[in-house]
């Protein structure tokens, strides 16, 4: 039978839609399936919490944005839950329904969950089932975070191979409150991974629970910990173990070796050691188990219970750098960021240091573990059996530390010096006899695959470094600074030597003292691979290296060549340079070092920071006046700054020339960084005559125009905190101080959009009502006192005026004054200026007084906020809030300092505190600062413990000011 064409294309168009309907019907039972596995597994962990009611979901979701339905379950006069549509910015969902359940008790007295002990259950797109589960529990009862349990739910997890139910599990191990960060209740390592802690003191291991199982297993991650010995809150050491249940496939073992966190940068990682064990393979589509050699066992491991179901045993942190240094691995691949940037190899997809370590570039004998990998560039590799312990030896030869191994050795390095992701030289180390030890080093400075240089190493292990961190930081710390120190040596004799033979400055010279501070500015990468040590040792390497080549080319044939290159093969620059100097171009006269550019004279700026911890941007402000009586020719208009240490050349730094008080005139300030316990020696740099086409980037700003009212507003800000002033009140706006996926610095002002929500910015992140807010003030004398400040809102007597000073590259300065205080007394006025500082949070005040008596007394005032904590430390004239505003800003903190010495009394009232100081001379300084939670790098969750220790190191520093002496003037020859 035929059919005609027509009748055809319908049976074929019904046979389609039965088709489709049967693959529509598979694909929802499919999803359906998947999701009653999916909420089976919540409910079996978390039982009637991860029920969600049909009638509580709808009258959830009847809400008007930001309200909250809080819920008695046990009818005992106490809320138990607040259910909420999460309306937070931080979420790319929506709508996200929330079941928060209080475990501790304190829901009514924090007015809504909080992060010690509370259980957060979440529900994408409001459907009534399940999604994502955050777990915060307090241990220790001292209200604040301890552990975080993150749920995720997986239909087949690609370790486990079947439908699984993974918890992350966080430990605060140092107790700093500080944990994981969540994007749609859930991590999102894109989203959250830079504002995770992932520092200090922690732990997290990966659980999986799957149908059937009657315990949590430990897989993948388990543990990964992070180490802070010199307990600076940021971390030094981070070892990551790799296996299944008690099987131990890898590690990967990174050390901060030169020790610059300085409790500032979470993680800043030099090397690391990645290992495999014996037989180590991991779960693949064809292979559903893990094999290794190398196992866990129950001395050095334990076990805990994840809402009542026991885990397997999982090693402990006290245990585990002994367990890495001694187990024998099979394979090991040493790891060095020789450029002191250690990114994602994609920097420009992600130009943030990484937090895991050093995550290994695979090569032909050794394979990628972990990701994203580091670059294949700038990196030093070694790739051998190592030895047991893991251990690193000191080769004089090229002053760095190696890999001890146990069998044959591979090492190279490939160099981009010009960060254009093409390879421009090659270094290669050669274990000749296959002792795990290098005996020799080629350098191909073209990569053209032909070395200009082969030398002999050491060859010999007798100078070991144990995985310890003070000794191996210590040893490697004054390694850097030799070789540093031999390598100038050496620079500027060849370039001595070579003169006129070198047309223009080698290309590594001028991409490190040109270009190289540009690269990736906003995440500091650049400018720190400049300005540290570890970055300009390797520029120095590179450039070193090519001038020893041109060398060779023009004095090759001399009698004492051979002499000059086997101590530079051996690693003495510094007699290489001497012999240059003496025997190669005695006539050639080295150039002095004092020279920068073409200025002629330099004023020695010495800054005594003996007795005090390493401070990073310190203010410097030096009196024009003050310059002029040393230097009498000195020349504002043709003058520069310059950092410490001259690394090829000398490195010049911001500085800013403006005048905020009369009766001190002009001043130029600068900011520097001073190591710890020592003095430090910056240079003012200066022709008498000329002038300068020389401007630096603003960093700090200004507002005096406001909409509304403007008459009464004005703002100063740095890129981390910005202040503001109306009418005698003080408050701040919060920003975002760190958001991965921003492109600009914030400078704010001037707003042009409603700052009492949420911006992309920040936020307006304090309301001060009537009150002082953050530090405003009211005077005192006798019985009488005065608030300086118009509390009617912009109704009152008090008249205020205000005028911009100054904003640029280092500060910026307002001036406000207050008249008719009081008619009894109309000479009584007040003068605030106000400062704030490039990389700075806190705000500096000064305040006098027209009209005081001896007796007067100035007393700075905080707003109390909600749900507060506080503390007064009285010995530092310090007092601290942390507490609520409303929903829209959530938590932040406010501070004021004042000279202890003035500190007189705290004085409490209902809506504020305030600190009484003596003005017996009409002056006060003291200072500001505003903190929003949300607004932080790390914002999971830090508590009143942590802005105490921040407020009481800020107040420290303040009171300890450096002393700063100018020198007599340098003439430059």
């Amino acid at each position: 039978m035929t059919f005609s064409r027509t009748k055809q294309e319908k049976l074929q168009n019904a046979w389609r839609l039965t088709t489709n309907a049967i693959v529509l019907l598979v694909i929802c039972g499919g999803v359906a399936v998947g999701q009653d596995a999916k909420q089976a597994m919540f409910e079996r962990v978390f039982g009637d919490a991860a029920k969600l009611d049909p009638a509580m979901v709808a009258k959830v979701k009847a809400l008007p944005p930001g309200k909250r339905l809080f819920v008695d379950r046990d009818g005992d006069g106490k809320n138990d839950e607040a259910w909420y549509i999460d309306t937070a910015k931080r979420h790319t969902k929506q709508p996200i329904l929330v079941r928060a359940i209080d475990e501790d008790g304190d829901l009514d007295q924090c007015k809504g969950p909080d992060r010690d002990s509370d259980l957060y259950i979440a529900d994408w797109n409001a459907d009534g089932t399940v999604d994502k589960v955050i777990d915060y529990q307090d241990n220790d009862g001292d209200g604040d975070v301890d552990e975080t349990f993150c749920y995720i739910w997986s239909a087949k997890d690609r370790f486990l191979h079947k439908g699984t139910l993974r918890v992350w599990w966080a430990c605060d191990d140092s107790d700093d409150n500080l944990l994981w960060y969540d994007v749609n209740w859930t991590h999102n390592q894109g989203l959250c991974q830079y504002r995770c802690h992932f520092s200090g003191d922690e732990t997290f291991v990966s659980f999986g629970l799957t149908e059937g199982s009657d315990q949590w297993v430990s897989y993948w991650e388990n543990p990964f910990i992070f180490y802070d010995p010199d307990g600076d809150g940021c971390c030094e050491i981070v070892a990551r173990f790799e296996g299944l249940r008690d099987i131990v496939g890898s590690l990967r073992y990174s050390f901060d070796a030169d020790g610059d966190a300085y409790g500032r940068r979470a993680y800043d990682y030099d090397f690391s050691i990645t290992a495999i064990a014996e037989g180590s393979q991991w779960p693949s589509p064809d292979k559903k188990t893990h094999t290794s050699d190398l196992k866990l066992t129950d001395e050095i491991t334990s076990s805990m219970r994840i809402r009542g179901i026991p885990t397997d045993r999982v090693l402990r942190g006290d245990a585990a750098q002994k367990f890495a240094q001694e187990s024998p691995w099979a394979n090991a691949c040493l790891t060095w960021d020789e450029m002191n940037a250690n990114t994602d190899q994609n920097v420009k997809r992600d130009p943030h240091e990484r937090w895991e370590g050093i995550l290994n570039q695979g090569s032909k004998n050794f394979p990628q573990i972990g990701g994203p990998p580091c670059s294949k560039l700038n990196k030093r590799n070694e790739v051998m059996r190592p030895a047991s312990p893991l251990r690193l030896y000191y080769d004089p030869t090229d002053h760095r530390l190696h890999l001890l191994g146990a069998g044959p050795a591979e090492g190279w390095i490939n160099v981009d010096y010009d960060l254009d992701g093409k390879q421009d030289a090659k270094y290669t180390y050669i274990d000749d006899n296959g002792d795990g030890i290098f005996d020799r080093r080629q350098i191909d400075l073209d990569a053209d695959g032909k070395a200009e240089f082969d030398w002999k190493m050491k060859g010999k292990d007798d100078t070991q470094i144990k995985l310890e961190y003070e000794s191996l930081s210590a040893f490697y710390k004054q390694e850097l600074a030799d070789v540093l120190d031999q390598s100038q040596q050496f620079i500027d004799a060849a370039k001595a030597a070579l003169g006129d033979r070198l047309e223009r400055p080698d290309p590594v010279e001028t991409f490190f003292l040109t270009k190289l501070e540009s690269w990736y500015t906003l995440e500091k990468l650049g400018p720190r691979m400049r300005s540290t040590p570890a970055g300009a040792r390797y520029y120095m390497d590179l450039l070193r290296d090519r001038l020893l080549h041109a060398l060779k080319q023009q004095f090759g044939g001399h009698q004492a060549w051979d002499r000059g290159e086997a101590a530079y093969a051996a690693g003495n620059y510094a007699a290489a340079a001497g012999l240059v100097t003496k025997e190669l171009a005695p006539d050639k006269q080295i150039a002095s070092a004092a020279k920068f550019q073409s200025f002629t004279h330099r004023l020695p700026i010495s800054i005594d920071n003996a007795g005090g911890p390493q401070r990073d941007h310190c203010p410097i402000v030096l009196s024009v006046k003050n310059i002029l009586a040393v230097a009498g020719d000195f020349n504002l208009d043709n003058c520069a700054v310059v950092a410490p240490d001259r690394w090829i050349d000398w490195l010049e730094i911001p500085h800013h020339v403006d005048q905020i008080d009369a009766s001190v005139g002009r001043e130029l300030s600068f900011l520097a960084d001073l190591p710890a316990e020592t003095t430090a020696t910056y240079y003012l740099y200066y022709s008498p005559t000329g002038k300068r086409d020389k401007s630096f980037a603003r960093k700090t700003g200004i507002c005096n125009s406001w909409n509304p009212p403007a008459d009464v507003n004005i703002g100063w800000e740095s890129a981390i905190t910005a202040y503001r002033s109306y009418l005698g009140h003080f408050n701040f706006f919060g920003k975002h101080t760190y958001d991965h996926s921003r492109k600009i610095e914030w400078l704010i002002y001037p707003i042009t959009k409603s700052y009492h929500t949420e911006q992309e910015w920040g936020i307006d992140a304090l309301h001060v009502g009537n009150t002082s807010g953050l530090g405003g003030l009211t005077l005192y004398e006798g019985d009488d006192s005065w608030i300086v400040r118009n509390p009617g809102g912009y109704k009152g007597n008090i008249k205020f005026t205000k005028r911009m000073l100054t904003s640029g590259p280092i500060r910026a300065a307002v001036e406000i004054k207050a008249t008719n205080i009081t008619a009894d007394r109309p000479d009584l006025s007040v003068r605030f200026l106000c400062i704030i500082y490039a990389e700075h949070p806190e705000s500096e005040i000064r305040v006098s007084v027209d009209g005081a008596g001896q007796s007067m007394l100035i007393a700075p005032g905080l707003t109390k906020l909600t749900r507060r904590q506080s503390f007064v430390d009285k010995p530092l004239g310090c007092i601290g809030d942390w507490g609520w505003q409303e929903d829209v800003i959530g938590e932040v903190g406010i501070g004021l300092i004042v000279p202890p010495e003035k500190l007189k009394e705290v004085i409490e009232l209902k809506g504020e505190n305030r600190l009484l100081c003596d003005a017996s001379d009409g002056v006060l300084r003291y200072w500001i600062i505003g903190d929003w939670r949300r607004g932080r790098r790390f914002p999971i969750a830090p508590t009143i413990d942590n802005w105490r220790k921040e407020l009481q190191s800020l107040a420290a520093r303040v009171h300890r000011e450096v002393r700063v002496a100018m020198q007599s003037p340098e003439k430059l020859q």
